[in-house]
């Protein structure tokens, strides 16, 4: 019985007599059409155009995806998707302040996009941005998210009237480009800060 053909295009049919690709592979009802087999602990298909290349193949069970041969996402055994790369922050205010907020403790700089308050967009995406604070004492609360250094976006309620140590914050997703700049800004009462970077923080990364 015939099991390959090769055609007068130069296609290459498996299981078909009229391959419609260079490899045609037909497995009639059998749900796994081919297999790609390793010896080692990786194995992987890769795919080339005229701008480079990139690989998809299996780490332990794990599917895995290696564009220019490194690894950059992998779906676990278990189900669970990881990005190593994704870009994330998290700082706590090292100092009460107020005006734009540069004083941090850095607890996580994922890609290191995150430097003296500003964090820099690497790409366009929707970013989850979060912050919170502590008044250091009695006032006017009024914190912003500033964009670019002037486009002024409420993320934490305004106050006339807040209380020592008040504490407040917030949340938002936002669309931002490539090299956007995002910053907090405190328009009055100094915002409590200090070594432990507990009492205010900013924070956020990268939905997709």
């Amino acid at each position: 019985t015939e099991r390959m053909r090769v055609g007068s295009n130069g296609y290459v049919g498996v299981g078909t007599s009229t391959p419609g690709r260079h490899l045609h592979v037909t497995s009639g009802a059998t749900n796994v059409v081919a297999k790609f087999e390793s010896t080692d602990g990786i194995a992987a298909v890769e795919f080339t155009d005229n701008a480079g290349s990139a690989e998809v193949g299996t780490n332990a069970g794990a599917v895995v995806f290696y564009p220019s041969g490194i690894e950059k996402a992998r779906i676990s055994t278990q189900g669970y998707l990881t990005t190593p790369n994704q870009p994330a922050w998290s700082a706590g205010m090292n100092s009460s302040q107020s005006g734009l907020l540069t004083g941090y403790n850095v607890h996580l700089n994922n890609g290191n996009h995150f430097s003296n308050g500003v964090f820099t967009c690497p790409v366009a995406g929707n970013y989850f941005i979060s912050f919170f604070g502590m008044t250091s004492s009695a006032g006017t609360m009024d914190v912003e998210l500033r964009i670019n250094g002037s486009t002024n976006h409420s993320l934490v309620p305004y106050s006339s009237s807040a209380g020592f140590h008040t504490s407040i914050g917030g949340t938002t997703i936002l669309y931002l480009n490539a090299n956007d700049t995002i910053q907090m800004h405190n328009n009055n009462t100094q915002l409590y800060g200090q070594s432990t970077g507990r009492h205010s923080g900013f924070s956020g990364y990268l939905i997709g």
